[in-house]
């Protein structure tokens, strides 16, 4: 059996053999030790293929307008059209806003053809003079700076052209109200109550939007004469109760009623009352170009006196579409509030002051001074 110290040399040989072969090996074959650097693939520690970046363009921001400082002279409001309504009439209503309590002007083709002043709330209304047939462009101005107002934006509207009717065409209705010589054209002529103090005898229209109203009543009497519930007049009769009533201008083609009431005494109260409705003809009839020969049973012409008052124009307005009592009180008074004013006067017509509709004719008492 080895001794121990045999095997001792025996393993240090087998150690010092092993050892020298790799060396040998490592000699012979370096790369197996340490590899050649360009011989190791790249994979991890080499970055991807670059690619070209994909930036999104700017997008163009507009600052603010409350970045800028605010100048409300040097930016004034420009007048815009909220509401446009013109009726085949002609007849218009226009809304809009502007700045407030501002006076704004509004114009047909560059012309001013009428104007109305903003409220502390910048809003207003413009009922215009009857546009004409036609093409119309409208445009509202800032009429407080005339040097270089601001102006809205155009609106075009068309009023259609009326057919006119020939002058000489056959009545289509002969029983109707005939023209009498002298050109007025009877409207009515009622029947009076049996027994009745007062009687309106006829109601007649002449050429130029006026109308005479004749009738009786007690002699001596009190008679005070409404157009629709407007209060116009007072006729003081004479000897032989006669009364009459004229109109020089402001009727509206369209429906009316005539009233007539017989005061007391006192003033404060009616005795008797007698009314007609009638229709104010859309066509008047022609005054004659020739005079006409004078005829025996011709009446005279009246002249003024307390039993037969003469008024020179009333205020008469035909609802379009569109119209409100607020934008009538507006434009007649300039203050929309006064719009009660109009519906006593008609109050026959208007049962609920928000509603009212085309084709009614109101009359509208005049003012002595507006607000």
């Amino acid at each position: 059996m080895p001794s121990r110290n045999t095997l001792i040399w025996v393993g240090a040989a087998a150690v010092v053999v092993v050892a020298a072969g790799a060396g040998a090996v490592v000699w012979t074959y370096p790369e197996l030790l340490e590899p050649n650097p360009a011989d190791i693939p790249v994979v991890a520690n080499v970055p991807a293929e670059s690619k070209p970046s994909i930036i999104p363009p700017p997008v163009a921001v507009t600052p603010p307008a409350a970045s800028a400082p605010s100048n409300d002279k040097a930016s004034p409001l420009k007048p815009a059209f909220d509401i446009v309504n013109v009726d085949p009439s002609g007849e218009a209503v226009i809304a809009g806003r502007a700045a407030p309590n501002e006076k704004v002007e509004l114009r047909d083709g560059g012309k001013t053809v009428a104007e109305a002043t903003a409220d502390a709330a910048g809003q207003f209304v413009i009922m215009p003079p009857t546009l004409t047939p036609g093409d119309h462009s409208l445009t509202l101005a800032d009429a407080d700076k005339a040097a270089q107002p601001a102006v809205s934006d155009i609106v075009a509207v068309s009023v259609p052209v009326q057919v006119a009717k020939a002058a000489a065409a056959t009545p289509t209705n002969p029983s109707g109200p005939a023209a009498s010589p002298l050109g007025m054209r009877t409207l009515a002529t009622p029947a009076p109550a049996v027994g009745s103090r007062v009687a309106i005898q006829s109601v007649e229209a002449d050429t130029a939007g006026g109308l005479v109203a004749k009738g009786s009543a007690e002699p001596n009497a009190t008679v005070r004469l409404y157009l629709n519930q407007a209060d116009l007049a007072e006729a003081k009769t004479q000897s032989d109760g006669r009364w009459s009533l004229t109109i020089q201008s402001g009727l509206t083609p369209g429906g009316y009623v005539m009233r007539a009431d017989e005061i007391g005494p006192s003033a404060a109260n009616v005795v008797a009352s007698a009314d007609t409705p009638f229709a104010y003809p859309d066509t008047p009839t022609p005054a004659p170009t020739a005079p006409a020969m004078a005829s025996a049973n011709a009446e005279p012409s009246l002249a003024p006196s307390p039993a037969d008052p003469v008024v020179a124009s009333v205020q008469t307005k035909r609802v379009a579409t569109g119209h409100t009592l607020w934008a009538l009180s507006q434009s007649y008074y300039g203050d929309p509030t006064r719009y009660p004013a109009i519906v006593e006067a008609n109050r026959a017509q208007i049962h609920n002051p928000n509603v009212i509709f085309p084709g009614q004719v109101f009359v509208v008492p005049k003012s002595n001074s507006k607000p």
